[in-house]
């Protein structure tokens, strides 16, 4: 017996849809997931702000001009600069010394005389960069000059190049020496020769103290004067470092 027939009837007009099939077509499952595929297609494909676009060219055109700036600066505002520094990577200039002043006597004799003379000196910088070659050079000079090969690399290494690039390697070439230097001068890449003078003395034990004599530069005598060459010699001793400053001259560079 129905004690609720009134409600039987209604409940009878309505219908409950299920969310999930019992059964799931293949067909189906692809569709899905080509749904999901284009879902996530379209989360990515967001589009740029303009906004983006000019603030990235900004940057872009920012730096371009940064560049060229810079470049204008280096080619006008410091063209000189960098044209001198090329001038002087292309050429070199070599000095040319002055002859030393002489010194006299309160009669006028003369107590000093200055004799010409002609080192051999060894540029840094010039010398082949291959080991086999700079070893060769240094062996036809060690026959020329007589000195032994451990001297003149010694000399070589003890180049400072805080002050200069060159060394006396000879000094007071004999004349036959000299000669055969300058003959093969072309075969000796890094080397060559310098005319110098050297100071004689009149044969006097009373003025040898007096008088001084020449010497070369040490690391403080060229912190002290830096215009000089590392070839040069200063007064040491006596008159000729009293008036130093007078008796040099004026040194020339030649190019």
């Amino acid at each position: 017996m129905d004690r609720f027939p009134n409600f039987n009837k209604a409940l009878a007009k309505f219908k409950i849809k299920t969310i999930f099939k019992e059964t799931i077509e293949p067909e189906e499952i692809l569709l899905d997931a080509t749904k999901s595929s284009d879902l996530d297609e379209q989360r990515i494909e967001v589009p740029i702000k303009p906004k983006i676009f000019r603030i990235f060219a900004g940057i872009v055109l920012g730096t371009f001009l940064i560049l060229i700036g810079q470049a204008a600066y280096m080619q006008i505002g410091r063209g000189d600069y960098f044209n001198n520094l090329a001038a002087k990577n292309r050429t070199r200039s070599l000095p040319l010394f002055a002859q030393r002043g002489i010194i006299y006597d309160k009669n006028f004799k003369q107590l000093v005389f200055n004799i010409p003379s002609f080192n051999l000196l060894v540029s840094l910088p010039d010398l082949p960069q291959d080991s086999v070659t700079r070893s060769n050079t240094v062996k036809k000079v060690a026959g020329i000059t007589g000195l032994p090969e451990k001297e003149i690399l010694n000399d070589i290494s003890n180049i400072n190049l805080k002050f200069g690039s060159s060394a006396v390697v000879a000094e007071n070439l004999e004349h036959e020496k000299l000669l055969e230097i300058q003959g093969g001068i072309n075969d000796l890449p890094g080397w060559r020769i310098e005319q110098n003078i050297t100071r004689q003395y009149v044969d006097a034990p009373e003025y040898s103290h007096i008088l001084g004599y020449l010497g070369k530069l040490t690391d403080s005598d060229i912190a002290e004067n830096p215009d000089y060459s590392l070839t040069e010699k200063i007064g040491k001793n006596g008159l000729e470092a009293f008036y130093e400053s007078i008796l040099r001259g004026k040194p020339r560079r030649a190019l």
